[in-house]
């Protein structure tokens, strides 16, 4: 109970510094070029504990040969593991085993990632369907920053102790 209390308090903290605009200035989502087609790419994340290991499933629909990660975070943010995969096949599943570290804390979550920062470098051909920063990809499965637009799917909330 009182780890749980202390990731809200925490997660309310991050929350309340990035509101308080403490980071400097303000990120502006990359416009879809001027008469591009957009895309809305969807997918699911899951994470399942078999005894030592975090074995993580992922799908999406982004066109085969973009780049991505497929990793594991802490639910303050931090990084456990990651890797960088690519997609072949739309809604073909990717899949990773990760030894769970006796310093891991108690709950993580999966992410499968697509961007322009992270991933290796993507190729002509997606970024010209998605654009050179991913401007082209909308939808509730986005964040950006001022490196681009990424897709972000993730898996719900994993206890591995």
């Amino acid at each position: 109970m009182l780890k749980k209390f202390g990731i809200i308090i925490t997660v309310v903290l991050v929350i309340a510094i990035v509101c308080t605009g403490c980071s400097g200035g303000q990120s502006t989502r990359p416009a879809p070029d001027a008469g591009a087609q957009t895309y809305v790419i969807t997918g699911e994340c899951s994470a399942l504990v078999n005894g030592e290991v975090l074995s993580v499933s992922a799908v999406s629909d982004i066109e085969p040969g973009t780049n991505g990660t497929l990793s594991v975070y802490s639910a303050v943010g931090e990084q456990l593991e990651l890797i960088k995969i690519t997609q072949e096949e739309k809604n073909k599943p990717i899949t990773a085993e990760f030894t769970i570290a006796e310093d891991w804390p108690d709950d993580v979550y999966a992410f499968l990632v697509f961007d322009t920062d992270q991933s290796d470098q993507q190729s002509k051909e997606i970024k010209e369907k998605y654009g050179k920063k991913f401007q082209n990809i909308v939808g509730d499965n986005t964040v950006w920053s001022s490196n681009g637009v990424a897709v972000v799917i993730q898996s719900d909330i994993v206890s591995v102790h």
